[in-house]
Order: structure tokens, then sequence, then C-alpha cells
């Protein structure tokens, strides 16, 4: 899932993806700790459903980094 999030282009592998993991960091510290700055990187995408959901997900995420 990881990857889908890192190297994929598709608008929604990365919406699902991000989703996906952000449920997961819930209770996953160290996938939170790597989750972070990839939101933070898709904030800054030139597609806005994938900014904004990136932006959403991260504001509902405690930063453990």
């Amino acid at each position: 899932m990881k990857g889908y999030l890192a190297e994929s282009d598709d608008w929604i592998v990365l919406n699902t993806s991000m989703t996906i993991l952000a449920e997961w960091s819930a209770t996953d510290p160290d996938l939170a700790g790597w989750l972070i700055p990839e939101l933070v990187r898709l904030t800054q995408d030139r597609r806005k459903s994938v900014a904004r959901r990136a932006a959403r997900l991260r504001a509902g995420l405690i930063d453990v980094s």
C-alpha cells in the first residue's frame, strides 16, 4: 500500500491509498510517521481532490515524528 501512495499517479489509487493508510496509522505510530510527510507532499498535488484529501487526512493525524 505504501508503494501505491509513493509511486502511483492515478488519483483514485492515491485517494484510496491515503484513506486506508490513515485509518491503519491510527494504531501504528511508525506508519503515521511515514505517512505524514507523504500527505504533506500530496497537499501540493495538481489535482484538487488529491490535495484536499491529503490536507484533510493530515489534519486528522497526530504528528509522531
